[in-house]
């Protein structure tokens, strides 16, 4: 199965948020990470795998984040080394 980076942080949101939570309010909180983690404009490229190349490795490392950080709704306290 080949999954965008949205599919990916979505079903992360799916499984990780309460049930109490609303689909709109999770695709709401998937965009927000979205925008914080400057992946909106790769938001429907392919993951990869081994037959695809999908995102590099400093993406891959955001996604990462991304996904660890949908167990929470608070906000996102990230800054980029300068």
């Amino acid at each position: 199965m080949v999954t965008n980076v949205r599919e990916s942080l979505m079903f992360s949101a799916t499984l990780r948020l309460p049930k109490t939570v609303s689909p709109q309010t999770r695709a709401e909180f998937v965009d927000e990470l979205l925008d914080i983690l400057e992946l909106r404009t790769l938001a429907d490229r392919i993951v990869g795998n081994e037959k695809y190349a999908g995102l590099s490795p400093g993406q891959l490392k955001l996604l990462t984040i991304g996904q660890w950080k949908t167990h929470s709704r608070t906000k996102i306290g990230l800054r980029r080394a300068e």
